[in-house]
């Protein structure tokens, strides 16, 4: 079971972006120069009376940064400013006592100072201070992953930053509130934002500000993958954070450079800037910063596959994380942690530890994360014999991923089933008891037998009257006897009808899917239109059902074949009426709309799809991955375009393959959809080039019932491309059968291969 690094802190693809765009605390400003509590600074204090005393506390509280000076000074500011009566005063030192609990790890009990600051301030109208405390309140609740609480504060600071002209509260507040965003996944709204912060700051040329602004436009490039306009704010965020010594500003550009060498495999690099990261938060005292970026650490060793070290670190995370109930991350070390476990043998513990992640992202509502994890699940029961636990996570799994429409026809289908197998039960409980009726009127009529041949010994030995008394007794017994058994017959007869009726209701079910098997194929084009466009070239089509969600699609116009390896949502009858729809679209986009550049065909096609599903009253949101070719027979010119399905090359002669990514995005309803991009490549003589599902690389099976994986996946790839093209689909089967063994197939394959 290889780690899952999709929820590294600094910017996996659903990660929470909150900690890589740090809260700002407007009201500590400035680091400590001299965070002592020495006597002659005592002494020096004590000189001083009424405001100014105030004031000097004040200004020592805001000097310092560990929470145990910001205890000491906020408190003896809080005690000053009681014995002068001033709120003012009372509620800055209460402020820096929220900051300083915060700073231990305890985020409830700052929320509770923090709102002790609010209703002094309220009391003296200082709006602009109530705007920071809102502005921190709402910083604590994202950390909590309490999202909907932290956008109601945001709102409040924004609406009191107003109110006061304070520029600087107002900054925080859209920044804070593009985090909102972000995590509810409405990238336009996060960008807004985050440029209406960067405005701000920019007016008043506040360079710590403007230094976080910076740094967060870098890891929103970065995360739209635009790694040179997201390197650039980099650096300029770094140079800012240099002059002013950010240590909190250096940290984050520690992890965002740890990301990057992260995801270029550079791992030494990316443990030296985690580390540099953990310092700095270590330093100020952040140990929830720093156990994150220990955390990251520990899912960097377990991609390197250094698990006994992986292992410490994620545990050291996970002490502090449960100590200061972090859920969200807490969650992720958890199932971090239940990998490597797996990894290294304890089965037991890494089901105990993927159990409570999966609970705990179902509590906080992290649906992506309780969906993917379920799958991990499910890997983990299989790899230790437990079938029916695997079936049940990996239908849960299933569930969540689905649309809604695709379940709804899903469950009809196995309530159909529920409904053929529970009267085929019936049907054997029935036949039972007519079984041990005609068992009973046996027996009956046997003990009436000897009733009568006793009687009849009796009469004949005592009185000729009484064997009219037996023969009379003899009719009457034969009459319910022949009751009896016409009663079975009768019953028999009911049986026999019904389970006519059931067997004539499963053959419509399967007579109906069979049928749509026929349509489905259909819409596939024929073998000869392959072989005559793509003479060398190869299909492997293999539906997890009888019909399937993955299909294939060809055209060809003038010099130029089409095709393309396409997986729609689901599988089995719901797979397949999505299928039809997409088939369609990319016919109408080629023959209708006169397309012929390959992310134009899937914009159009996208467009199709969507106002397809417009026409329910439901909101449907299914779609297909797709890796669409256009490949130029003549001049060996290939364009490409895909939707999460990547083009994989193979050069003649090369043992290494070429991967063109896609586009993160489907072909169907998505938030932030964007044109999808044409790729153009020179192809050579003796090439060849793949497209295909994720069912082949998703496959169960092998010695210990782990996936498949793409890394197998282009292993096999390399080592049968020498072969004949024809000769490479029975391997692909055999390689498939064979490492599935008796594992469940769990999806629809689709694998073609084409040579230049």
């Amino acid at each position: 079971m290889a780690v899952n690094s999709d929820h590294w802190l600094f910017l996996p693809p659903m990660s929470a972006l909150r900690f890589l765009l740090l809260p700002i605390y407007l009201l500590t400003i400035g680091l400590a120069q001299g965070q002592s509590t020495s006597d002659s600074l005592e002494a020096l204090i004590m000189t001083k009376a009424g405001e100014e005393r105030l004031t000097a506390i004040g200004d020592q509280a805001s000097s310092v940064t560990l929470p145990e000076d910001l205890e000491y000074w906020g408190q003896r500011l809080v005690d000053e400013a009681k014995t002068q009566d001033n709120s003012y005063w009372q509620a800055g030192g209460t402020h820096y006592l929220a900051r300083s609990v915060y700073l231990k790890g305890d985020i409830l009990g700052s929320l509770k100072f923090r709102r002790k600051a609010v209703a002094l301030y309220k009391s003296v109208d200082r709006q602009d201070k109530m705007a920071r405390q809102y502005l921190s309140m709402g910083n604590a609740h994202t950390d909590l992953g309490n999202y909907d609480s932290a956008f109601h504060y945001f709102e409040l600071t924004k609406k009191f930053a107003i109110a006061s002209k304070d520029s600087v509260a107002l900054t925080g507040a859209f920044l804070n509130i593009s985090t909102i965003y972000h995590e509810r996944g409405e990238k336009v709204k996060e960008l807004e934002f985050l440029l209406k912060s960067i405005d701000l700051a920019k007016s008043r040329k506040d360079s710590s500000q403007l230094g976080v602004m910076t740094f967060n436009l870098a890891v929103f490039y970065a995360e739209q993958e635009e790694d040179t306009k997201s390197k650039q704010n980099l650096r300029e965020a770094r140079e800012i954070y240099l002059l002013r010594d950010d240590l909190y500003g250096l940290a984050s550009v520690f992890s965002l450079q740890a990301q990057f060498a992260f995801y270029e495999d550079e791992i030494d690099s990316a443990l030296y800037f985690l580390d540099l990261a953990a310092q700095n938060y270590e330093l100020l005292g952040e140990r929830s910063r720093a156990a994150s970026m220990r955390m990251n650490e520990g899912e960097t060793l377990a991609k390197a596959e250094r698990w006994n070290e992986a292992k410490a670190k994620l545990n050291s995370a996970l002490d502090v994380f449960r100590e200061i109930g972090e859920k969200r991350f807490l969650s992720i070390t958890l199932h971090t942690l239940g990998q490597v476990e797996f990894e290294l043998g304890n089965s037991d513990r890494a089901e105990s530890f993927m159990q409570e992640a999966i609970h705990l992202s179902k509590e906080i509502g992290t649906i992506e994360d309780y969906t993917h994890w379920h799958r991990d699940l499910a890997e983990l029961f299989f790899h230790v014999g437990k079938s029916k636990e695997a079936y049940l996570s990996l239908q849960q799994h299933s569930d969540e991923k689905d649309s809604l429409y695709s379940r709804s026809r899903q469950d009809a289908i196995q309530e159909m089933e529920a409904r053929f197998q529970n009267e085929q039960k019936q049907l054997e409980i029935e036949n039972l008891e007519q079984e041990q009726l005609l068992s009973q009127a046996k027996l009956g009529e046997e003990r009436s037998r000897r009733l009568l041949l006793i009687g009849g010994l009796v009469a004949a030995m005592i009185l000729l009257v009484l064997m009219g008394y037996g023969f009379a007794l003899k009719r009457r017994d034969n009459r319910v006897i022949q009751a009896q058994k016409e009663q079975v017959e009768s019953q028999r007869d009911q049986i026999d009808l019904q389970r006519m009726l059931v067997e004539e209701k499963n053959r419509e079910v399967m007579d109906s899917i069979i049928y749509a098997k026929r349509i489905q194929t259909a819409i596939l084009p024929p073998d000869r239109i392959i072989e005559e466009h793509l003479p060398e070239s190869f299909v492997f089509y293999q539906p997890k059902d009888v019909v399937a969600g993955d299909f294939y699609w060809m055209e060809a116009i003038d010099d130029v074949v089409y095709f393309a390896a396409a997986d729609c949502t689901g599988h089995g009858v719901p797979g397949a009426m999505v299928s039809v729809i997409c088939v369609n679209g990319l016919n109408r986009s080629v023959r209708e709309f006169g397309l012929r550049d390959p992310g134009q065909i899937l914009d159009q096609t996208r467009e199709l799809v969507i106002k397809e599903f417009e026409k329910s009253e439901e909101d449907v949101k299914d779609g297909m991955d797709i890796s669409l070719c256009a490949l130029n027979t003549k001049t060996k010119a290939l364009e490409w375009a895909g939707a999460h399905n990547p083009l994989w090359i193979i050069r003649a002669g090369s043992e290494e393959i070429e991967e063109i990514k896609a586009d993160k995005q489907p072909i169907g309803k998505f938030e932030m959809a964007k044109p999808f991009t044409t790729h153009r490549v020179k192809l050579n003589e003796n090439d060849t080039i793949y497209v295909f599902s994720d069912g082949y690389p998703d496959q169960f099976g092998g010695t210990n019932g782990k996936k498949y994986k793409s890394g197998n996946f282009k292993k096999t790839l390399l080592r049968i491309c020498p072969e004949p093209i024809a000769e490479q689909k029975p391997i692909l089967a055999n390689e498939f059968e064979k490492w599935r063994g008796d594992n469940e197939q769990v999806d629809d394959v689709c694998v073609i291969g084409v040579r230049v």
